[in-house]
């Protein structure tokens, strides 16, 4: 549920196929980097887990960085790409960077196309040669920086399936329960 709005688990597996579809046409190397700066939305969890099934390792921007701790935070991972959310301070920030990276956004085209539009384009079907194991980076997600720059901190694939299954063993949660996240998306205990 996102502002109200119920999506299916058949909505989310459509939305991470063709992401990583997507990513997988870029043409990248396995385990580059695609930045991602956006604020938690409806997409959030299906593109990130897109980009990470497709071998590419998404570096999870935070969203309140600006000038220099943004720009250390793209290009401390070599990033080869990045993708944006809608938010329109989120471009200016980027802009006024001189980045030399491709960016792919929500809402405006830097040349390559809208993110969703690009995403509707690619297959629903999973790449079934691809597969990652559960010691494999699923995502980098960056320090606050309050004692210098940010530092990436590595999120294993692992992680998220043993939270996933903590919560069933010791809450009793079952795939009916919904749980509220108040934290951002980016933030190591919000994914």
């Amino acid at each position: 549920i996102f502002d109200d709005v119920e999506f299916s688990r058949g909505w989310i597996t459509d939305t991470l196929n063709q992401t990583s579809n997507l990513v997988k046409g870029l043409e990248l190397e396995e385990e580059d980097v695609i930045a991602y700066l956006s604020y938690n939305s409806e997409d959030f969890i299906p593109t990130v887990s897109g980009i990470s099934s497709s071998g590419a390792i998404p570096a999870l921007i935070n969203t309140s960085m600006r000038g220099s701790a943004l720009k250390h935070s793209i290009e401390v991972t070599n990033a080869k790409y990045v993708f944006l959310g809608g938010d329109p301070a989120h471009h200016e920030a980027l802009e006024n960077l001189n980045l030399n990276i491709p960016i792919i956004s929500k809402s405006k085209n830097y040349g390559l196309g809208l993110l969703d539009d690009l995403r509707n384009n690619e297959s629903k079907d999973r790449d079934e040669e691809k597969k990652v194991g559960p010691m494999d980076t699923f995502a980098l997600i960056y320090t606050s920086g309050t004692t210098g720059l940010p530092k990436a901190a590595v999120k294993k694939h692992f992680q998220p399936a043993l939270s996933a299954a903590a919560g069933r063993i010791f809450y009793g949660y079952t795939e009916d329960d919904i749980m509220q996240n108040d934290l951002p998306m980016f933030h190591f205990s919000g994914l």
